[in-house]
């Protein structure tokens, strides 16, 4: 990519993409938005074509014909639904699907615990040590 020169664009629709307008709570986003975003998209899809163009060419340069596969080109389809994609679902887009918090497994002794565990076995060490004085 740094060869392509394409790392530059690449890094400004990363951060152009922080300047893209999130949709509200309640799911709405304005045409405005939507056209911005329509942009973005188009601007990222030609990058990833070029990028896979440079690569397909620069397969072909090293490891001959025969790793470069065809030389028709890329093929595109445009479909009306994402149902018409083999391998997409809706599920990537945002509302993301809720999950349940997990809760936190605790697996040592809370400060309050310690101080009761201490306090009982500084007792019992006090009672032995009574009980041998005692002995004698």
């Amino acid at each position: 990519m740094l060869k392509s020169g394409l790392s530059n664009k690449r890094n400004q629709l990363v951060e152009r993409w922080d300047y893209l307008e999130s949709p509200g709570l309640d799911g709405e986003i304005s045409s405005a938005a939507i056209a911005k975003i329509d942009k973005w998209i188009h601007e990222a899809e030609i990058t990833i074509l070029y990028i896979l163009q440079l690569r397909k060419q620069e397969q072909a340069k090293s490891f001959g014909v025969a790793f470069a596969g065809d030389d028709e080109g890329l093929e595109y389809e445009v479909v009306t639904s994402i149902k018409d994609v083999d391998f997409v679902s809706d599920e990537w887009c945002w509302p993301w699907p809720k999950k349940k918090p997990v809760e936190k497994v605790k697996t040592g002794l809370t400060k309050k615990q310690m101080m009761t565990y201490g306090a009982v076995g500084a007792l019992g060490l006090i009672a032995v040590m009574a009980y041998m004085d005692d002995e004698e």
